[in-house]
Protein backbone atom coordinates (compact mmCIF):
# COMPACT_ATOMS: atom_id res chain seq x y z
CA UNK A 1 0.00 0.00 0.00
CA UNK A 2 1.36 3.41 -0.91
CA UNK A 3 -0.22 6.39 0.78
CA UNK A 4 0.49 10.08 0.25
CA UNK A 5 0.48 12.16 3.41
CA UNK A 6 -0.42 15.82 3.06
CA UNK A 7 -0.35 18.53 5.70
CA UNK A 8 -1.51 17.36 9.11
CA UNK A 9 -2.81 20.11 11.36
CA UNK A 10 -4.59 20.10 14.68
CA UNK A 11 -8.05 20.53 13.18
CA UNK A 12 -10.87 18.52 11.70
CA UNK A 13 -9.09 17.94 8.40
CA UNK A 14 -5.98 16.62 10.19
CA UNK A 15 -7.94 14.18 12.32
CA UNK A 16 -10.01 13.15 9.30
CA UNK A 17 -6.84 12.39 7.33
CA UNK A 18 -5.49 10.25 10.17
CA UNK A 19 -8.84 8.48 10.55
CA UNK A 20 -8.85 7.68 6.84
CA UNK A 21 -5.30 6.33 7.12
CA UNK A 22 -6.41 4.22 10.08
CA UNK A 23 -9.28 2.72 8.08
CA UNK A 24 -6.89 1.82 5.27
CA UNK A 25 -4.62 0.11 7.83
CA UNK A 26 -7.13 -2.65 8.38
CA UNK A 27 -5.72 -5.89 7.05
CA UNK A 28 -2.41 -4.42 5.85
CA UNK A 29 0.91 -5.43 7.40
CA UNK A 30 3.69 -2.91 8.05
CA UNK A 31 6.00 -4.43 5.46
CA UNK A 32 3.44 -3.55 2.78
CA UNK A 33 3.15 0.15 3.69
CA UNK A 34 4.92 3.01 1.95
CA UNK A 35 4.09 6.44 3.34
CA UNK A 36 4.98 9.32 1.03
CA UNK A 37 5.53 12.60 2.90
CA UNK A 38 6.75 14.49 -0.18
CA UNK A 39 3.60 16.64 -0.32
CA UNK A 40 3.58 17.24 3.46
CA UNK A 41 4.72 20.79 4.12
CA UNK A 42 3.51 20.94 7.73
CA UNK A 43 2.97 18.27 10.39
CA UNK A 44 1.74 19.75 13.66
CA UNK A 45 3.82 18.40 16.54
CA UNK A 46 0.91 17.40 18.78
CA UNK A 47 -0.51 15.25 15.96
CA UNK A 48 2.45 12.87 16.33
CA UNK A 49 0.66 10.95 19.10
CA UNK A 50 -2.51 10.29 17.05
CA UNK A 51 -0.28 9.41 14.07
CA UNK A 52 1.60 6.91 16.23
CA UNK A 53 -1.70 5.38 17.37
CA UNK A 54 -2.61 4.84 13.71
CA UNK A 55 0.80 3.33 12.95
CA UNK A 56 0.47 0.80 15.77
CA UNK A 57 -2.48 -0.67 13.88
CA UNK A 58 -0.02 -1.78 11.21
CA UNK A 59 2.14 -3.53 13.81
CA UNK A 60 -0.85 -5.46 15.16
CA UNK A 61 -1.43 -7.22 11.84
Amino acid sequence: MQEKIGDIRNDLSGFTALAALSEKAKGVSLEKVDLDFQSCNFFEANMAAPFYAVMTRYYEQ
